[in-house]
């Protein structure tokens, strides 16, 4: 199965070169560079039911982005991006793009295609971190070959998706299909409303299984809600929504998992649900075409004497992962602030205080998580 999805991966490439081969004649080839870098102080403090506390902090450099992109050819158009925070390189956006007219596209690399909040940049989402609900659906950039289209205020997506590129090693047998579809009932000016669904069916061979695990709302620090390793294949559906009015905004995505286990079934359930207020009367920028939510347009920067834009945001979260073997269930609070000192840079805090209760007996762990990001982009 492993051998076809990247045979199909690879014929995509080299029908996209063939293309470009065709019209470099006539086309010039444009590249742009670009840099991003979060740099993070966490802290967490987490009460064990049974065991010693963990505390623990670190100043890192939670994700360091380099990336070149641009169009071969008036239709084709390419991205490479690595990342070398955390001690290790690893690819992100890798992939060509070719346009078959105004509003659809295909598009074959290591790409992302599912979720409101997963599809939403890095660089513009609300809290530091995509939670968990991004953590336990594994969601994130897989090698893929998708089909795109839409309209001013509808999307409709179909995917093959594969492993990540940095993950051939580790699970080199997953192969899925996905298809997602967004709409904006509402699009104005200073009024948004997005509904979202998707579909996910996913494969893996043995010997690495399906698991689902989390962290409260952070990348640092031990997974305190884990299942063990024994999905042979699940099924996700998941539903989004999402509404701007002015400066305040709100958001939540839903999914529900059927897993097919090794020795037993299970069904498992997360969410979340999110508000924001911009102080200064900003607002996030949703673009209803892409179905994501994009760089907020800070109108007065600090670099020009302004007060930038500052905004306040709660979220929960809730993962439901008794079913499975070796589950548990989370439920977390976060508070966070941010200070968008120009449209690419901005200082952010987030607090949460979460519940990890296990199925194992005395495992249950209270944790706290502060962090604090400077974040800037070029």
């Amino acid at each position: 199965m492993r051998s076809r999805f990247c045979a199909a991966a690879l014929a995509g490439f080299a029908v996209s070169g063939a293309a470009a081969g065709q019209a470099l004649a006539q086309d010039t080839p444009t590249i742009e560079f670009g840099m991003r870098a979060f740099v993070d102080y966490v802290e967490i403090d987490a009460e064990r039911e049974v065991g010693d506390e963990l505390n623990d902090d670190d100043i890192r450099l939670r994700l360091g982005r380099l990336w070149a992109e641009g169009d071969l050819t008036e239709k084709l158009s390419y991205k490479a991006e690595i990342d070398f925070g955390l001690e290790e390189i690893v690819w992100q956006d890798v992939f060509l793009s070719y346009a078959l007219n105004d509003t659809s596209k295909v598009t074959v690399g290591n790409i992302k295609t599912l979720s409101l909040e997963n599809l939403t940049s890095d660089a513009v989402t609300t809290f530091m971190e995509r939670g968990p609900y991004n953590d336990v659906l594994g969601l994130g950039r897989l090698v893929s070959l998708e089909a795109k289209t839409g309209g001013d205020n509808w999307t409709a997506a179909a995917a093959v998706t594969g492993e990540s590129l940095n993950d051939v090693d580790t699970h080199p047998q997953e192969v899925g299909v996905s298809l997602r579809g967004t709409f904006a009932p509402i699009n104005e000016d200073r009024q948004k409303a997005h509904l979202g669904a998707w579909v996910r069916q996913r494969d893996r061979d043995a010997p690495s299984r399906l698991n689902y695990r989390l962290r409260p709302n952070t990348n640092f620090g031990p997974r305190f809600v884990s299942t063990s390793s024994f999905g042979e294949a699940d099924t996700t559906l998941g539903l989004e929504a999402a509404y701007v009015h002015g400066p305040f905004a709100v958001q939540g995505e839903w999914a529900h998992v059927d897993v097919d286990g090794t020795t037993s079934d299970a069904q498992l359930n997360t969410w979340y649900a999110s508000g924001s207020w911009f102080l200064t009367g900003h607002m996030r920028n949703y673009s209803a075409k892409n179905g994501r939510f994009e760089r907020v347009k800070v109108e007065n920067p600090v670099t020009k004497g302004g007060l930038g834009a500052i905004e306040l945001a709660l979220r929960y979260d809730n993962a439901d992962l008794s079913e499975a073997p070796g589950g548990g269930e989370y439920s977390g609070w976060t508070v966070g602030a941010n200070w968008h000192l120009t449209s690419n840079t901005r200082v952010m805090f987030n607090y949460t205080d979460s519940e990890n209760d296990s199925v194992a007996p005395g495992a249950d762990v209270d944790a706290e998580v502060a962090q604090v990001r400077f974040q800037f982009e070029f």
